[in-house]
């Protein structure tokens, strides 16, 4: 995944139906700062955690994105147009290779993380069943924290993360623009590009 190192979304009746929007829109926003502050404690504490192996801290944190993020929606965004004109079975094989893939890239980078700082700062509404939580990374190494931004869905009932923003530069846009050259060489072949794509999930 091509990540930066400081380094995946009414007239009359409409007045009338104005508090519940409110009421709506005031829920998620709450729900997603709470699932943020919730991951970013979570992540943080296996991330340092001493007692556990590269194999159970890969578990825990697989289980941490599956919860917290909705995978199947930022793999089929990154795929871009041609999510539509693949069979189930490229789909299937695409949605779990890519899974792979995010869990790889950011395990390689764990110890990268230790000892950060991470602080929530804000959580504001979009629209209906859509918040932006902003967050504070910062690396002991850093003197300045990067600003980390949350896209909260909740398209099910349940607020996911659809997009991660860092210093402006959405990572689910980027990873989409970086498949879509990977198509273009290969041919527009979305089985070679799902073979290339697990050969960076295990490296």
């Amino acid at each position: 995944m091509t990540v930066s190192r400081r380094a995946v979304l009414l007239g009359g009746v409409g007045l009338a139906l104005l508090p519940t929007f409110t009421a709506q829109a005031a829920d998620i926003s709450k729900e997603a700062k709470e699932l943020i502050e919730t991951l970013g404690v979570q992540a943080i504490a296996t991330i340092n955690d001493d007692t556990l192996g590269d194999t159970e801290r890969r578990e825990k944190f697989t289980k941490l994105l599956v919860d917290g993020f909705d995978i199947p929606a930022i793999a089929r965004f990154c795929l871009g147009r041609y999510w539509r004109a693949a069979s189930d079975e490229q789909k299937a094989a695409y949605q779990a290779t890519f899974q792979q893939m995010i869990v790889s890239v950011y395990a390689s980078r764990f110890r990268e993380y230790r000892g950060v700082k991470f602080t929530v700062t804000n959580s504001r509404n979009e629209g209906d069943d859509h918040a932006i939580v902003t967050s504070s990374l910062q690396q002991p190494s850093s003197s300045q924290a990067a600003k980390v931004e949350w896209r909260v869905l909740r398209p099910q009932g349940r607020a996911k993360v659809v997009d991660v923003i860092v210093e402006g530069v959405s990572m689910s846009l980027t990873q989409q623009q970086d498949f879509a050259a990977a198509m273009q060489s290969n041919g527009g072949d979305l089985d070679k590009f799902i073979a290339e794509l697990k050969k960076r999930a295990v490296t």
